[in-house]
């Protein structure tokens, strides 16, 4: 009877599942069909940088960009060298690139399906709804850009690792979980410092799930998962030396920092608007003579300023951090409404967003987000502020429950291992996408967060459930 009872409940499950991935394919066809016919295959200069490093590799063998080419060190190769691949062999096809990005998205989906389903098949289920319906999976999904391959990697080693939990660690899965890290951070630098903070935190795991444990093998288990790791940064970092002569794995930071997280610092420290935080870190930068050197140098002395801001500033640091992590929960594509709206409307709505973005009130805070609704609705652009607040109150919810999720998954002791990774991933992301907390970073965190909200659901539904249970 219990088996029959199994049996039709995991049979019950596939058949959601099944509807909930024919459901988020179905509207990423739609979406493909209105934003390619609305915004075209590129985007702004992220996927440019893509499409063209993805054509240089192909015509000069070389990652660079231009005409002549120049050797470049900004990004990761792994996304252009998949565009590069996909062009090979079908020529220059975006919108077939495009359809990749979106298989990408279906298999993070059912991977955070997986992962969820390790806590239970309700949760499992209910993290793949609340991951579909997310509306940077699709905006991200329709542009050449790295995001969804990201989150695919990203999802494939939380499963992994998760999965693994259940038994000591072992050679294979250490070498297993480093290799698809290793094929994330050769997407996108975001993790490029993961390696410690996971591998304290599988071993706090495997101490506390194994009595036994073999203090010695998970140690060099570890240093194996960690020197994998190194040998794949040291890898890129030699060969941009090499190349540029840039020591540095993705010469991108600088401008994470040094055009936004730096000028955040200044302000709170000094109580000054962003925009004369950017104008002093300029400043401080052209003592270096920033503005007469290669890309490269210029490169190097933003960084450098930035670390000895950093460190010289620590508490405005966290400050800035604590402050920037919300907008990373909240914050969505503003753009993606746009595919609904005729020309004269989309027009209005682009020329607004990009004169903010330009404008004094520039700065990714919370308040802005009043702007963009009081624009919409003064405009008539009815669709894109029912689609803004919608939007914003379920990415709220989603903040709330994942944030709440974690909290709940640490006092459960039988989910606390699960829970220990999944904070320290957390936080990590949380962390390092502070610096630059836009909607399509959040990718990263989406199939993370959408676990721990399924979860925090999940027991506010039965908590419930006990109540009216206890009353009747």
């Amino acid at each position: 009877m219990l088996k029959n009872k199994i049996s039709f409940f995991n049979t019950f499950n596939s058949k959601i599942l099944f509807l909930i991935i024919l459901s988020t394919i179905t509207l990423q066809t739609i979406y493909f069909i209105a934003f390619q016919n609305k915004h075209g295959e590129l985007g702004y200069t992220t996927e440019s940088y893509y499409q063209d490093t993805a054509i240089n590799l192909i015509t000069y063998k070389s990652y660079s960009q231009g005409d002549p080419p120049i050797n470049t060190a900004h990004r990761p190769p792994l996304y252009p060298i998949t565009l590069a691949a996909i062009y090979t062999v079908i020529g220059e096809y975006p919108k077939l690139a495009i359809i990749v990005n979106n298989l990408f998205i279906i298999i993070s989906l059912f991977t955070t399906y997986l992962i969820g389903k390790k806590i239970s098949y309700s949760i499992g289920i209910i993290s793949a709804i609340l991951f579909a319906l997310d509306p940077v999976i699709f905006v991200n999904a329709n542009r050449i850009s790295a995001g969804s391959q990201y989150c695919m990697f990203i999802s494939i080693f939380v499963y992994i690792t998760i999965n693994n939990f259940d038994r000591n660690i072992t050679l294979k899965n250490s070498i297993l979980s480093s290799l698809v890290l290793g094929l994330a951070t050769f997407t996108r630098a975001l993790t490029l410092y993961i390696s410690i903070p996971i591998s304290i935190g599988i071993f706090v795991v495997q101490k506390y799930l194994i009595k036994n444990l073999n203090i010695r093998k998970t140690i060099y288990c570890i240093l194996i998962f960690i020197s994998i790791q190194i040998l794949i940064i040291g890898i890129w970092t030699i060969r941009n030396y090499q190349q540029t002569d840039n020591l540095t794995y993705a010469s991108m930071t600088s401008t994470h920092l040094g055009g936004y997280f730096i000028p955040l610092i200044i302000s709170e420290k000094k109580n000054i608007s962003y925009e004369d935080g950017q104008k002093e870190f300029k400043d401080i930068i052209e003592k270096d003579n920033y503005s007469n050197v290669s890309d490269n140098k210029k490169h190097k002395i933003v960084t450098n300023r930035s670390i000895e801001i950093i460190l010289d500033n620590p508490i405005n640091t966290i400050k800035v951090m604590v402050k920037q992590s919300p907008v990373l929960f909240l914050n969505y594509p503003q753009t993606s409404a746009s595919i609904f709206l005729d020309n004269e409307k989309n027009l209005k709505l682009n020329t607004f967003l990009v004169d903010y973005h330009l404008s004094k009130s520039s700065k990714m805070d919370m308040t802005g987000y009043i702007n963009y609704i009081k624009h919409y609705a003064e405009n008539n652009l009815i669709f894109p502020l029912i689609h803004a607040i919608a939007f914003k109150s379920y990415l709220l919810l989603m903040m709330l429950a994942g944030v709440s999720g974690s909290v709940l998954l640490l006092i459960n002791k039988t989910h606390r291992p699960k829970a220990i990774f999944l904070t320290i991933m957390m936080i990590y992301i949380i962390v390092i996408c502070s610096t630059w907390p836009t909607a399509r970073l959040r990718l990263t965190l989406l199939p993370i967060n959408s676990v721990l909200a399924a979860f925090t659901l999940t027991y506010i539904y039965n908590y419930f459930k006990k109540i009216i249970h206890k009353e009747n």
